[in-house]
């Protein structure tokens, strides 16, 4: 019944023995004559055999549990699956859930109840039946009560094992290794394995045949047949790589052929378990282990307590969180792997960095080395260099190359790219450099930006200096072209590729203004743009009905405003004539643009494509011209007021708050200046 291969008999050995007690017990007459055998059965039993698995297992069959019902008050039974369910199942929660269902199948309650429902194991309590079927399915040996006795006679005495002599030699070296093992386990006084029996010419010390192997090769299988035993082991060693020896492994170069999770030849369980209850057996090699991990370096040594298995397999458990246990399967797979070929098998910036925070736990140097290399050669996205940002400095020192990208510069290099950068945005590239320009332009003002972080550049005198040579040299184009576009109007000949610079020119313009705000220099550029505010107007309303410059209007319109801005709050300080005339010159101008603008058509069917302008800058405008006219002498607010009534534009810009301002002040006039009538006379 142990060691049949076709049905698990955990759940039957335990009902086997008593009924084998029964059966000697109903042979003998009387007492005395069984009590003596049953002495050394049960001395045999409860030293070698028995175990709590046996008595959960005769708990958990239905057969015999519902023909004897007092199986369930049995106290050695109940010890014993108490002691499975302690050792198996660490959480107490879901001890506590399979000791309640317990109860629902030693009553028969519930499905129990049906007989034809007991067969299934009991849907209506899911956490037992895991549990049942853990245990049941558990296979047996009965090696544990073979008598010590000569190994050969021992591997002879199954038809499976039946080999020559010759080749028994590695099968016994084996079989003494396990005995010695377990002996030293059990602590116990049983009889030693000496030394003496140990074949020391055999293949698993020296590495090949003795002479006296080699010849069994020869002898034949069996009378009268010319099959040999070389011929048999061939085949058994082509056929299970389990029969392939220690010699022959070194001979054909397979001394590093282990393959991952190969059970046959794994002399270890690596134990991955996870705090969600998640517990994987993954078989491996200790030569290997060893060799590429510290960690295991550490567990398999002599000086650490380990953990034996039925096996003798030597159990290492690693805890991880659910989130790693992908990567930790990952890096033993590659411990597998030759380490010059360990470049090859990287997959991506988020899997290779798991694997990495798993290595560095486990201390295996060739894959940090190797995964430390190829995130440093690797772009990342933004999302997966935030996740290295937050991974790598937990990891240590090993992974700062890792950083090298993002390491800060020093103040010279950050000075030079912005010079050229700064020289570029105000240059007059190729049309096909437009989008580099852009994103100059765009960095540019990231770069001095106040914001979260301080900004890269702050504002001095070599700075400011630097900037205004660039905006210079791109007003003094600018005013070039005005002056030959205006030429080419009264000639009635024009070049329409000049127009879309100028288009571009405006951009740069008032991409110039933020730069010079920020850094508090606008007054050269206010003063230029006063200087040119006749001749752009001018050339305007020639082109307008030669060309269509609905979106150089627009780029006007940017312009002007963050310049009437610039003087509305006094940024930057304007004599009243050079106010006023401002005023006097681009009022009327966005007064009519505003209306061309907003009831453009469009080419296209998509309105998104039509030009616009954001209503921010149509009310910063509006606010900036009532701050400007406030700011003049009453008598010119009151002509410029009049003329806004009597316009039929009366709707933008919105005068109202600066007529209301001027009503209060020129009524209350003469009561408020009274003490100043004498000087002002």
């Amino acid at each position: 019944m142990l060691d049949q291969e076709k049905k698990p008999s955990m759940g039957y050995i335990y009902e086997a023995m008593d009924r084998a007690n029964e059966a000697i017990a109903n042979s003998f007459t009387t007492e005395e004559h069984y009590k003596k055998a049953f002495e050394y059965i049960d001395e045999r039993w409860n030293c070698q055999l028995h175990r709590p698995l046996h008595a959960v297992g005769y708990l958990l069959n239905p057969e015999p549990h519902y023909d004897n019902p007092d199986v369930s008050g049995c106290e050695e039974v109940m010890k014993g699956f108490l002691d499975c369910l302690t050792r198996l199942v660490p959480e107490l929660d879901l001890q506590d859930k399979i000791s309640f269902e317990l109860d629902a199948y030693r009553n028969a309650s519930s499905l129990f109840g049906l007989p034809i429902a007991r067969s299934v194991g009991g849907c209506s309590t899911p956490n037992l039946q895991k549990f049942a079927m853990r245990v049941l399915s558990l296979t047996c040996s009965a090696i544990g009560c073979e008598r010590n006795w000569d190994g050969f006679q021992l591997l002879h005495t199954n038809k499976k094992n039946k080999l020559a002599q010759g080749r028994l030699n590695d099968l016994v070296f084996v079989k003494f290794n396990r005995a010695l093992q377990c002996r030293y386990n059990r602590k116990d006084a049983a009889k030693s394995n000496l030394l003496e029996e140990i074949d020391d010419c055999n293949e698993w010390l020296l590495g090949k045949m003795d002479e006296s192997s080699c010849a069994d090769e020869d002898n034949f299988v069996f009378d009268g047949d010319n099959s040999n035993w070389g011929a048999v082991g061939g085949v058994v060693r082509t056929c299970d790589p389990s029969h392939v020896t220690a010699a022959s492994r070194m001979e054909n170069g397979l001394a590093s052929s282990f393959k991952f999770n190969d059970r046959p030849t794994s002399d270890v369980v690596v134990r991955l378990r996870t705090p969600e209850g998640r517990d994987e057996w993954l078989y491996c090699h200790s030569s290997i282990l060893v060799k590429k991990s510290k960690y295991f370096a550490d567990r398999l040594s002599d000086t650490w307590p380990t953990c034996q298995i039925l096996d003798a397999r030597t159990c290492v458990e690693v805890h991880c969180q659910e989130s790693d246990f992908d990567y930790n399967i990952t890096l033993l797979r590659l411990l597998y792997v030759s380490d010059s070929l360990i470049s090859e098998s990287w997959h991506g910036v988020r899997n290779t960095l798991g694997i990495l925070r798993v290595a560095v736990e486990l201390g295996c140097p060739q894959i940090i080395t190797s995964s430390v290399e190829y995130l440093e050669a690797v772009p990342w996205e933004e999302a997966e260099e935030e996740e290295i940002l937050h991974t790598i400095p937990a990891i240590g020192p090993t992974a700062n190359s890792i950083l090298a990208r993002l390491q800060p510069v020093d103040h010279g290099a950050i000075w030079r790219i912005f010079t050229s950068a700064i020289r570029f945005a105000t240059s007059s590239p190729p049309p096909s450099l437009k989008d580099l320009k852009s994103s100059a332009q765009e960095q540019l003002e990231y770069m001095l930006a106040e914001d979260d972080d301080a900004p890269l550049l702050t504002s001095c005198d070599e700075l400011k200096l630097e900037v205004r040579d660039c905006i210079k040299r791109l007003l003094l184009r600018f005013s070039a072209l005005l002056e030959s576009l205006l030429n080419e109007l009264e000639e009635t000949v024009f070049e329409a590729e000049k127009f879309e610079l100028l288009q571009s020119y405006l951009s740069d313009l008032s991409w110039a203004c933020q730069i010079s705000s920020k850094l508090e220099i606008m007054r050269d550029l206010v003063i230029f743009w006063l200087e040119v505010s006749d001749m752009i107007v001018k050339l305007i309303e020639k082109a307008s009905s030669k060309v269509e410059i609905l979106e150089i209007k627009m780029k006007v319109v940017e312009v002007a405003t963050k310049v009437l801005e610039a003087v509305g709050y006094g940024n930057v300080v304007l004599p009243t004539a050079k106010r006023l005339h401002m005023v006097k010159l681009w009022l009327p101008f966005a007064r009519v643009t505003k209306p061309l603008i907003d009831t453009a058509p469009s080419d296209t069917e998509e309105d998104n494509l039509k030009p616009k302008i954001d209503c921010e800058v149509w009310q910063t405008l509006e606010s900036a011209f009532v701050s400007i006219i406030l700011a003049l002498p009453s008598v010119d607010q009151s002509e410029i007021l009049t003329e806004w009534l009597d316009n039929q534009h009366i709707q933008y810009p919105d005068l109202t708050e600066a007529f209301e301002v001027w009503c209060y002040r020129s009524k209350v006039a003469k009561k408020r200046l009274a003490p100043f009538a004498a000087s002002l006379l």
